[in-house]
């Protein structure tokens, strides 16, 4: 079955490559007591992945000052990972600047337990993952999930918004309403609250 929200993240133990180095036996284990983005993509030296590989490893400093840490999934050999990370940018490469794990689902035994797993046979992506996000808490619970068509990049912007919403909401026992941003009014989730907060909207 799909994994869905409030669910215990399903555990893996994946080789990979970071820097200019492969890596083994990441664990999600690894990162209790952490904000964990399980971050699927297609396939390395395609086109929309590097983009939102570039995305989320420029906003670390903004990641790390909510205890969040990246993980990128793919289907592609440790390997495959390591030269892509290597490889210079006009090349299509990461160019060696990127600090995010690259994780190796050769298996797909992950991609599936997520439910991002494609198996529509019709096209080149058949067999790979598409591009799902899952926002795991500190508990090691699913918060938040995000899959997109492979077309469309995600948006790290909206994923620090969530992240921030759902440790306020946390924290505070209080609610993010819609399009929340930092610093935006919330409220207790009782009708006194939701009321006094309607009668607060601008016309």
């Amino acid at each position: 079955m799909p994994v869905t929200i409030r669910q215990t993240a399903p555990n893996f133990c994946l080789n990979g490559a970071q820097g200019t180095e492969t890596i083994s036996n990441i664990s999600l284990d690894n990162y209790k007591g952490k904000w964990v983005i399980l971050l699927f993509y297609p396939m390395d030296w395609t086109f929309v992945c590097p983009t939102e590989i570039f995305a989320y490893n420029d906003a670390a400093d903004k990641l790390a000052a909510v205890n969040t840490v990246v993980l990128g999934i793919s289907g592609d050999s440790p390997y495959t990972h390591l030269s892509w990370l290597k490889a210079s940018r006009s090349e299509g490469g990461l160019g060696g600047l990127i600090n995010i794990p690259l994780l190796s689902d050769v298996t797909r035994e992950t991609m599936k337990n997520y439910g991002v797993y494609n198996e529509d046979k019709s096209g080149l992506d058949y067999a790979q993952a598409f591009r799902g996000l899952f926002l795991i808490d500190p508990n090691q619970k699913i918060r938040h999930i995000y899959i997109n068509d492979n077309g469309v990049g995600r948006s790290v912007d909206e994923t620090i918004r969530v992240i921030k919403g759902l440790q306020f909401s946390d924290v505070h026992g209080e609610v993010c309403p819609a399009n929340w941003n930092e610093g935006d009014k919330t409220f207790v989730p009782n009708n006194a609250g939701i009321s006094k907060f309607l009668v607060n909207l601008k016309k």
